[in-house]
């Protein structure tokens, strides 16, 4: 359902997000109840579950973190982090990823204390041939 005054074509406008996504949102949003989230997944301004965690409920994953150890919850947003990186990077010409790449390494280097990090950010920039 959509809000007294407005359109789906107006919250697409407003907020800049897709046709098929709003029409996702009033469909699925009425039957949320924020009291069965916890507070990692609601919007501090709103109170209410920020979209990406009500979508991928229907997929299982609010309920497979709940079961998640640290470790395993690491893992899966390292593979969400690589899977964007890895759309940027295809395109993206390969100078400007080896440059991009190189300065996250500095920057790991300036900030980091752990000597292995340090080995790494040094031999990933490094060994970076295109």
């Amino acid at each position: 359902m959509v809000p007294t005054g407005e359109s789906l074509r107006t919250i697409v406008g407003r907020f800049g997000i897709g046709y098929g996504t709003v029409q996702r949102m009033c469909c699925k949003l009425p039957e949320v109840n924020p009291k069965d989230w916890s507070s990692e997944a609601l919007d501090t301004g709103t109170g209410f579950p920020r979209w990406r965690y009500v979508r991928e409920a229907g997929a299982g994953w609010h309920d497979m973190r709940e079961k998640m150890d640290a470790e395993q919850i690491t893992q899966h947003e390292a593979e969400k982090l690589a899977r964007k990186m890895g759309a940027l990077m295809e395109k993206a010409t390969p100078v400007v990823v080896k440059l991009a790449v190189q300065m996250l390494g500095i920057e790991v280097q300036m900030e980091a204390v752990n000597e292995d990090t340090l080995d790494f950010a040094a031999t990933t920039t490094e060994s970076m041939d295109f």
